[in-house]
């Protein structure tokens, strides 16, 4: 009776013992401390603008002004290491809609936009990212508002909380700064010519939806 009462409670331990490995498997493969691939990313961007300006004769200028959208798509690649720093990179294209409130005109800026960022990861969930940016206008904005505007490559940078849904897919938000330098010239009476150096800033809430491959 003895004997057969220490089987029964060996038998017990050594599958208690299997079944707290099996539980200790998945909560690994729940929680796996790396997670990493090539993303794919469908973004909603700010639509908030500032312009600020100073020209050789009307002075300084600073306005604000909303885009009606700025839909974009971006593709890079995610690194993440649970309960430590990883990093994360990626190119993205952006179309801006707006309408020139002066003119009704409406117009796009095309803007090519990449990112580097660091990551620190709390859990299989969630996650923190910081970076910085550069962007560029790619396409010719036009003639609106009668001005000739030349715009070169800026710096900006982002912050933004991430939570993956699951192993693939994943939702970003956060905080975005883009920024672009430009020139222009704005005809004047006379045939004179007023030439202006100022800055775009694109700026707000940023979400985007992602896949991991």
């Amino acid at each position: 009776m003895c004997n057969a009462f220490k089987a029964l409670l060996y038998s017990l331990c050594i599958g208690f013992s299997f079944n707290s490995k099996a539980e200790v498997s998945k909560i690994r493969e729940k929680d796996s401390p790396k997670l990493g691939g090539v993303s794919f990313s469908l973004l909603a961007l700010p639509t908030e603008f500032n312009i600020s300006s100073k020209s050789s004769i009307s002075g300084s200028h600073n306005g604000q002004a909303r885009s009606e959208s700025a839909p974009g798509i971006g593709i890079g690649y995610i690194y993440q290491n649970l309960h430590g720093i990883g990093f994360t990179t990626q190119t993205s294209y952006i179309g801006q809609n707006f309408t020139d409130s002066s003119t009704n005109e409406k117009g796009q800026m095309q803007i090519l936009r990449v990112e580097a960022n660091l990551n620190y990861t709390f859990n299989s969930t969630f996650s923190i990212k910081g970076g910085i940016n550069a962007s560029k206008i790619t396409n010719e904005i036009g003639n609106l508002s009668n001005s000739y505007a030349t715009f070169n490559p800026g710096l900006g940078y982002q912050a933004l909380l991430s939570m993956n849904i699951n192993h693939w897919l994943g939702i970003d938000l956060g905080y975005t700064e883009i920024n672009l330098p430009f020139t222009s010239s704005y005809p004047q009476p006379d045939n004179l010519m007023d030439h202006s150096k100022g800055n775009l800033k694109v700026f707000g809430p940023e979400l985007s939806l992602y896949l991991i491959f």
